[in-house]
């Protein structure tokens, strides 16, 4: 007989991690999960120290697969072993000790469209703030403040995938993540695929993951009650973030609605990135290679 409670594998990809604060996830994981598999994109032993010690499932890789085929790699793997929901995590994050029953719950919560992920409220300790969601209102996505508490999931059309909490079927159903983007906007691919195939998300602002945002992170007022988080990224990043966001404007499935929210995002950011931002002129050469390979089509890992 299939076992009724839930068989949770958490897929954990890491890519020289910070050794303390994946100490800290891996402790905070293990006893809401069946199981933890890390996939390392080529790190060295030491800063893997936490893995061992902690006598998680590994596999590692001596390059960089990229984010996408590492969770691929994972999910894979998480399947196999017979997993009922993956639950994705990056190494720079650490869940509250009740996450993942909550997300858990809020998958069933009774409603009549069927739910692909719930994600839970990302903190940024640094700010101290909670990451805004998005939400679809006509025929624009728009960024609302994520409240500490509510009385049910909230229903969203974006997920970050760390802390994202899938069913197994839904994984088959929809498919994986798309290794071409090689890394960032992967999580928006999936969610745009998952929302085209009719599937709803939802984010269960109980459940707490804290998540640092970018290298740095400056929360700015842009009105009298309201006020925005603005991540800082590595040029290599803003390369990504640009490029991957910039092609999926052309995917027939992506809403006109996120392409409206791009064309005011994408210059914002570059603009922000210019003014406030560090390493400006590495970044300023980034987004424009990543504008020129967007418009050439190019995807994959830039080299």
């Amino acid at each position: 007989m299939p076992s009724s409670h839930p068989i949770v594998i958490a897929v954990v990809v890491t890519y020289h991690p910070e050794a303390d604060t994946l100490a800290r996830q891996l402790e905070a994981l293990q006893p809401q999960v069946v199981r933890v598999l890390v996939v390392d994109n080529g790190s060295k032993d030491e800063a893997l120290a936490p893995v061992y010690a902690a006598g998680v499932g590994l596999i590692k890789y001596d390059h960089n697969l990229g984010l996408a085929a590492a969770q691929n790699r994972g999910i894979w793997h998480a399947l196999v072993a017979g997993a009922s929901h993956v639950l994705l995590m990056d190494q720079d994050s650490v869940p509250a000790a009740d996450m993942v029953s909550r997300l858990l719950a809020a998958l069933d919560t009774p409603g009549g469209q069927a739910v692909a992920a719930a994600g839970p409220r990302l903190f940024d300790p640094r700010s101290r703030t909670s990451l805004d969601h998005l939400r679809k209102e006509g025929s624009r996505f728009r960024q609302f403040p994520t409240p500490e508490t509510a009385d049910a999931p909230l229903a969203v059309d974006h997920l970050i995938a760390s802390g994202c909490l899938i069913p197994a079927t839904v994984l088959v159903q929809i498919g994986l993540m798309e290794e071409a983007l090689f890394i960032d906007a992967v999580d928006t691919e999936w969610c745009m695929r998952a929302r085209a195939a009719g599937f709803g998300l939802v984010l269960e602002t109980r459940a707490v993951l804290e998540h640092r945002l970018g290298e740095r992170s400056l929360r700015l007022r842009t009105g009298m009650r309201r006020t925005r988080t603005l991540a800082f990224h590595s040029p290599a990043r803003q390369y990504y973030m640009f490029r991957n966001n910039l092609l999926l404007c052309r995917r027939p499935y992506v809403d006109r609605a996120w392409r409206r929210l791009m064309a005011v995002v994408l210059p914002r950011r570059f603009v922000f990135c210019l003014i406030c931002g560090p390493h400006r002129l590495a970044c300023l050469r980034a987004m424009v290679a990543a504008i020129r390979d967007a418009w050439r089509g190019r995807s994959g890992e830039r080299h």
